[in-house]
């Protein structure tokens, strides 16, 4: 009988150096690799973690607020800023209806507000009021949007939020200020145009009362005086009616020239014409300008012929290189030759009043010559 001998154990063949020299520079090449791969991923999450930081800044520390609306107005993301105006911890945002934190008086506004969002789909602005965790409450501007999540098939608004609170309080007051200072400049005029009547209203009696005294200087006096006061009225009219801006020199003095003239008795009778122009000066040169008109009214007045048919006045109104010349003429005797000269006498107050008032109020100049009458021009 033949014994079966067991199967000899073959122990695996010893790798020869050229396939353990391959092995081994195979590990190192995959190690290389391995070590290339992790560094590529250490500089990926660097970027990640410096788009982090960014967006971080961007999103969460931004000057003004985000919310991220659901449909419905409830919080789905807020940022720092947004959380810190309602003084309440971001995540005891998330999830809460933003109508809780929207005073009552605002709430109609934002609900048409959402409904009209959400209906155009384009941007929308609105101004409410925020209510704080305190109590305290602040206007504040919303800027708002509509965008589409398609995988969650539903819509989300996003909303930056501006406090304006200190400028919409600026504008309260503002405007408490404007109406206030509207009603006492209505209650100046009304005042000062009834003392200013009563002033002439006055002067005129005092007028009436020379007359029967026979003190013909005093009637002078007493009608040169109200006609400046007149003039002066003019002035503060035409200020008032344009809300003290600056005013229009032609009608100025078309209108103190007409009053002047208005207390000549028939059958003397005074034409004038004033010049097309759209000068404008302000309020202080418009009062200035106002008794030099009439006194120059007045002195043609006072030396108009004793029949005056033809006589008359022309004003021309000129401006060149920032300075404004106004040339008063009419055609009557001229002034006297000591005038042209500038030798002026205690009597000619008017002149002297005339001249002062044009070179130190208005800093210009003024000159007196005849030209088929008298000519007075002033330059400023």
């Amino acid at each position: 009988m033949v014994q079966n001998r067991p199967a000899e154990t073959r122990e695996p063949s010893e790798l020869s150096r050229e396939e353990t020299a391959r092995l081994i520079h195979e590990l190192r090449v995959y190690q290389v690799e391995l070590e290339a791969q992790n560094e590529e991923l250490c500089r990926a999450q660097l970027e990640i973690e410096k788009m982090r930081n960014k967006y971080s800044d961007l999103y969460d520390f931004a000057p003004v607020g985000y919310f991220t609306l659901c449909e419905n107005g409830t919080i789905a993301e807020v940022n720092l800023t947004a959380a810190s105006f309602l003084g309440v911890e971001r995540r005891n945002l998330i999830g809460k209806p933003v109508t809780r934190f929207i005073t009552r008086d605002s709430q109609d506004i934002f609900y048409r507000f959402r409904l009209k969002l959400l209906e155009t789909g384009g941007p929308q602005s609105a101004e409410i009021k925020l209510l704080k965790k305190t109590g305290d409450e602040f206007y504040a501007r919303l800027d708002c949007i509509v965008v589409e999540d398609k995988e969650a098939n539903c819509k989300f608004i996003r909303t930056a939020v501006t406090d304006i609170h200190n400028r919409k309080k600026a504008d309260e007051e503002l405007k408490r200020y404007a109406e206030t200072q509207e009603i006492l400049l209505e209650e100046i005029n009304h005042r000062v145009r009834n003392n200013l009547t009563s002033l002439v209203s006055m002067l005129q009696m005092e007028k009436e009362k020379a007359k029967t005294v026979t003190m013909p200087s005093y009637l002078s006096l007493l009608g040169k005086f109200t006609g400046r006061i007149r003039g002066l009225s003019t002035v503060y009219n035409l200020l008032s009616s344009t809300g003290w801006r600056p005013l229009e020199l032609k009608p100025l003095c078309e209108q103190i020239i007409e009053s002047a003239i208005s207390g000549v008795r028939p059958p003397r009778t005074i034409d004038f014409c004033v010049s097309p122009s759209d000068v404008k000066i302000d309020g202080t040169q418009a009062h200035h300008l106002a008794l030099v008109i009439n006194e120059l009214a007045f002195n043609s007045i006072k030396h108009a012929p004793a029949h005056t048919d033809g006589y008359g006045i022309s004003v021309r109104i000129d401006e060149e290189g920032g300075k404004i010349s106004i040339r008063f003429k009419d055609n009557g005797a001229g002034y006297p030759e000591e005038i042209v000269k500038g030798e002026f006498r205690p009597e000619n107050t008017g002149i002297e009043l005339i001249r002062g008032i044009v070179t130190h109020s208005l800093g210009g100049e003024v000159h007196f010559t005849n030209q088929s009458g008298a000519v007075t021009t002033l330059t400023f």
